[in-house]
């Protein structure tokens, strides 16, 4: 399954969310896809971002993670279930970028044969993992994702790809060239302040 053996025939990316996890982790899929083309790639994803792979047009399949339905008392019910499906997977390879407890066992109970994930996951989650991909320096997420690479196999690329959808315009959209900019983030820290915004627009 890496350089020196076989090439994996079906792979499983944990990546579920958020928004932008998301999309800072499409070079990574793409780059194991462009390693092993014949492979089947599938990604759990949580189902409010499932339409951002829709431009990843190397992915095979999707497992939606319906996370919504699974909070409170009930939902942790509900997702045992879900979770205990997952063994009809069985893939040979598994990486989980999320690197929390619930994705480790996500991947654990997927049957995979061999689980890779970061050296910097929490929650006890490398206690699951078979191997574990060193991260190093702290870094941007993209660049931390990718270095998930060389413990798989997998050539870093120079040029990171972002195949994201084309989407739909909203009524209302100006005709003439316009940038549109969401200054908020959910917690602390990771929203713009205005001075941000007022020197990103000056730029």
């Amino acid at each position: 399954m890496t350089s020196q053996g076989p090439a994996p025939k079906d792979i499983l990316f944990i990546k579920p969310g958020s928004m932008g996890d998301v999309i800072h982790a499409l070079p990574c899929a793409v780059a194991i896809k462009n390693r092993w083309p014949d492979a089947k790639l599938t990604w759990l994803i949580d189902d409010r971002w499932q339409p951002l792979l829709g431009g990843l047009s190397s992915l095979d399949a999707a497992v939606v993670f319906p996370r919504q339905k699974f909070r409170g008392l009930l939902g942790i019910l509900k997702s045992l279930s879900w979770i205990a499906s997952l063994s009809r997977l069985s893939p040979d390879l598994v990486l989980d970028l999320q690197g929390l407890l619930r994705s480790a066992l996500m991947a654990r109970f997927s049957g995979g044969k061999r689980i890779v994930g970061l050296s910097d996951a929490r929650e006890g989650a490398t206690g699951f993992y078979h191997q574990v991909a060193p991260v190093g320096e702290p870094c941007h997420a993209v660049t931390r994702y990718l270095r998930a690479l060389p413990t798989l196999g997998v050539p870093v690329p120079k040029t990171p790809e972002f195949p994201l959808p084309i989407g739909t315009e909203p009524e209302g959209t100006p005709a003439e060239p316009y940038v549109l900019l969401h200054p908020y983030s959910r917690g602390a820290g990771k929203s713009l302040s205005p001075d941000h915004v007022a020197e990103f627009c000056k730029a």
